[in-house]
C-alpha cells in the first residue's frame, strides 16, 4: 500500500493531482499565457477550476473533491479530515 500524502489534494509535478490516499483525480496544468493555473478532472476534456495561485487552486481542487463550498481558509493538512474527510476542520 502506498503511503498517504501530506495534503488533502496534491498537485504532482508530472501535472497529476491525486488525493491523500493516492485516487487519481485529475490534471493540472498552465493556460496558454501560465498566468493560471488550471485543473481538469479525470474524464473531462476541459478544465472545470482555474486560479492564479498555484496554492488557492489546490485549495478550489480539495472544495471540489471533498463536496463542500470554496474556503480559501480550509486547512490542507490530509491529517486534520480524518476524523469526517467530507466536513473540513477549523481553521489552524
Amino acid at each position: 500500500m502506498a503511503p498517504r500524502l501530506k495534503f488533502i489534494v496534491n498537485l504532482l509535478a508530472d501535472g497529476s493531482v491525486v488525493s491523500a490516499d493516492g485516487e487519481y483525480l485529475g490534471a493540472w496544468g498552465t493556460d496558454e499565457t501560465d498566468a493560471f493555473y488550471l485543473f481538469t478532472p479525470d474524464g473531462a476534456d476541459d478544465h472545470i477550476l482555474l486560479h492564479p495561485f498555484f496554492g488557492l487552486l489546490c485549495k478550489q481542487v480539495a472544495c471540489w473533491h471533498l463536496g463542500v463550498p470554496y474556503d480559501p481558509d480550509m486547512p490542507m493538512l490530509a491529517d486534520r479530515h480524518q476524523d469526517d474527510p467530507g466536513k473540513p476542520s477549523a481553521p489552524l
